[in-house]
């Protein structure tokens, strides 16, 4: 199984083909979770049940991914595996914003 961010609620053709991969439920269940726990980190602990992110809560997920992104930048040693982290993370950063506005929502699970 893995982890993905989808449009919850899509309106255009294009919406229904997004799909950007976060991680493999054992690099979620080993890595993020880790840094989530050390990190009490609210929205990203919640990817592997699922949850919808709507306008009112990108600024918060934002943070939080950010803030995973720099403690991953800490581990030792650097592995493919956390390196593949840390470029889904910056996608994650850099195009939630783009896409969650008033009427679309997204959903990571």
């Amino acid at each position: 199984m893995s982890i993905s961010l989808i449009i919850s609620n899509p309106s255009t053709d294009e919406q229904r083909l997004v799909n950007i991969p976060v991680a493999t439920e054992d690099a979620f269940q080993k890595i993020w979770q880790t840094g989530c726990s050390e990190l009490s980190l609210r929205y990203v602990s919640l990817f592997d049940t699922g949850v919808e992110i709507e306008q009112n809560n990108v600024g918060e997920l934002i943070a939080e991914l950010t803030i995973l992104h720099h403690w991953a930048e800490t581990l030792k040693p650097q592995t493919e595996q956390i390196a593949q982290m840390q470029t889904r993370l910056k996608r994650l950063i850099d195009e939630i914003p783009e896409i969650v506005d008033e009427k679309t929502k997204v959903y990571i699970g």
